[in-house]
């Protein structure tokens, strides 16, 4: 379809089942569950609501110093960061959906902040944009005559063999290839060699950015500087170098695709220190820095770091220090390395992978429109060194086996063991308003042959904003004759509560809640004994307690 769209893939060269294919999608859209197969219309709007309730309730608020959100009281707000605008929504692989509309974080504030003032700029360029592409200057010699782009050859092989099948000067080097490429060209199992040269008018560093799916490597005046030569999805890879003005350099880009889908993208830009961005920050009164990973970045069947780009914890650091009133919005499929810069600004917020109406989503809860009640779903440590997995998750030995050393200690139940502690823990985070935790009652209930415990509490919303709280019901063996975790989750319940108001959440546990699996015996095991019930809002804040006995 992007081939479709950006004229690079002519229309008489799809069959014409493909063609019926694509008339069926544009008919009917991705989404099938409010369409009205009968008059082939989709109910977007219904769909658009579906996308922003599911996001408001999954955006998690992990830092609110001096109580900088909800924004109030503001003229002027700059959205800074290359996840501000366009929308990033999605992760990489197969996720790639093309949603009919996308709301940015820039979008949303714009349309959402009535009477204030709200101004974008990107900063460090960190995702391989068409824009990006094309603004690099590549050139090569054709019957000696100097014209723009690079020298592609196209060989009918994985391994850039024999004679091409064919040669052309591609201007740009910004691919995603639907069907034929050429005619009699195979549309799996190829590789490209692209050559050519460049030179700047201004020395300093430049950031080559290479993007592909699958294999590709990079070479500047014969030196390998970029090498991903492996099956994946697409992925993106980056490298600063040195360029002198007025030096011709040589430059080189080999790629090659498997089956299943190929991409091939190039470009490179001069670093700078995003001086309009600062200038930006300094004259609003706050700044939003929406930051984080990418459909590029972080995407199936590869692993993306744990740490940010440096550019923009740099970023991050630069603004805080014009503006201290910095909140940063990261963008991510999990956790990523916070402790350089989470000192140097009052808010975090964690938004995952919002979907086409999260930039709406995440200006409602930076507006105060929605209060935040989104819960961590997995423990978010300091360090990747912290994660229970560190030592046993690399096959150093290359054998295609690892040893799972960590057992059942995972997660939090690694942290609640260890030492050292996560940055926020499983099952946390914050809100506008304030919750309340009394009156923790366990009973056990005869039910014919089963035992049901039955655990009940009470929450009251203390605070002055209608709000929702994660009530969260672990476990704790106090006499277990093997090892077991400190605690386990077992139940959990969702509750909103207006300010003032009280409710009594009743959660049931049946027997299966006490067991652990006894490896000797290959069975579940309950042992009569003590049983801690603990009720918090976090693995990290246990407010209740109560002991049980089978």
């Amino acid at each position: 379809l992007p081939a479709i769209e950006s004229g690079r893939l002519k229309e008489e060269v799809i069959d014409n089942k493909v063609r019926r294919i694509l008339r069926v999608i544009e008919r009917f859209g991705f989404l099938g569950a409010n369409a009205d197969l009968g008059t082939g219309e989709l109910n977007w709007e219904a769909n658009k609501q579906t996308a922003l309730d599911a996001t408001r309730g999954s955006i998690v608020m992990l830092k609110n110093a001096n109580e900088i959100l909800p924004l109030e009281n503001i003229k002027s707000i700059a959205v800074l960061g290359p996840n501000g605008h366009p929308a990033v929504f999605r992760g990489g692989g197969s996720s790639e959906v093309k949603p009919k509309s996308t709301v940015s974080v820039f979008e949303g504030l714009s349309a959402l902040a009535k009477g204030v003032r709200v101004d974008f700029e990107s900063g460090p360029v960190i995702k391989l944009t068409e824009g990006i592409s094309r603004q690099s200057e590549f050139y090569t010699y054709d019957n000696g005559k100097k014209v723009r782009g690079l020298s592609g050859e196209y060989f009918g092989n994985m391994d850039l063999e024999g004679t091409p099948y064919f040669t052309r000067i591609d201007p740009d080097v910004f691919f995603r290839w639907v069907g034929s490429i050429y005619e009699g060209f195979p549309t799996d199992f190829f590789s490209v060699r692209w050559s050519g040269k460049i030179k700047v008018e201004e020395s300093g560093q430049y950031k080559f950015m290479v993007s592909g799916d699958d294999g590709f490597r990079l070479f500047i005046d014969d030196q390998l500087l970029i090498n991903q030569w492996r099956d994946q999805a697409e992925t993106q890879k980056t490298v600063i170098e040195n360029i002198k003005a007025g030096k011709e350099y040589d430059i080189r880009l080999e790629f090659y695709d498997k089956q299943g889908g190929a991409a091939a993208r190039l470009g490179y830009y001069r670093l700078d220190n995003s001086l309009k961005a600062e200038v930006l920050a300094k004259k609003s009164d706050v700044a939003i820095v929406c930051v984080g990973f990418n459909e590029l970045l972080e995407t199936e069947a590869s692993d993306r770091t744990f740490e940010m780009n440096k550019e923009l914890v740099a970023f991050i650091k630069k603004i805080a220090s014009v503006n201290p009133k910095t909140v940063v919005v990261l963008f991510g499929g999990g956790n990523m390395k916070m402790i350089d810069f989470i000192d140097d600004i009052d808010g975090l917020l964690h938004v995952w992978y919002p979907g086409q109406e999260g930039g709406k989503a995440i200006a409602e809860v930076i507006l105060g429109h929605i209060n935040p009640s989104g819960k961590l779903p997995v423990s978010f440590e300091k360090e990747w060194k912290d994660n229970a997995t560190f030592d046993s998750y690399y096959d150093e030995d290359g054998d295609k086996h690892v040893f799972y050393k960590e057992g059942i200690f995972v997660g939090y139940r690694h942290f609640d063991q260890s030492p050292v502690q996560p940055l926020f823990p499983f099952g946390y985070g914050l809100s506008y308003t304030t919750f309340t935790f009394d009156n923790l009652i366990v009973e056990k209930l005869e039910k014919g042959k089963t035992t049901e415990i039955q655990v009940s509490v009470d929450v009251s919303n203390s605070g002055a904003r209608a709000g929702a709280e994660v009530v969260q019901v672990y476990v704790s063996d106090l006499e277990s004759s093997v090892v077991r975790p400190v605690k386990e989750l077992k139940a959990f319940e969702k509750i909103f509560l207006q300010p003032g108001e009280s409710k009594t959440i009743v959660v049931s546990l049946t027997e299966d809640a006490f067991k652990f699996y006894d490896i000797k015996t290959g069975s579940w095991v309950l042992e009569s004994g003590e049983f801690g019930i603990l009720v918090g809002n976090s693995s990290g804040n246990i407010i209740q307690k109560a002991i049980f006995r089978f």
